[in-house]
């Protein structure tokens, strides 16, 4: 008798999820959500220069790959390179 009610409370149990079943929620358009995150601000280059030295003194990175590392970025002018790692202050 035992194991019928046990059987039974386990069924139960089982069927619990398909009872209370799983509601499709939607995003207000008011959000203004989207599945991917805005891109991220400029970098602040003291940070980087310390962080790439710290990881070559670490034996992290090779000194090569911290010197490719410092390179500007190829295609864009030093005009965009200057811009793109200027601390706006966390905007």
């Amino acid at each position: 008798m035992r194991r019928y009610f046990v059987i039974g409370a386990m069924l139960a149990l089982l069927t619990m999820p398909v009872v209370v079943g799983a509601e499709e929620t939607t995003i207000p358009p008011q959000l203004n959500w989207s599945p991917t995150p805005p891109a991220s601000g400029p970098v602040d280059t003291s940070g980087m220069t310390e962080l790439l030295a710290n990881l070559a003194s670490r034996g992290v990175i090779t000194p090569q790959e911290q010197a490719q590392l410092m390179q500007p970025l190829v295609g864009t002018s030093s005009e965009q390179t200057e811009t793109m790692f200027v601390d706006n202050g966390g905007e």
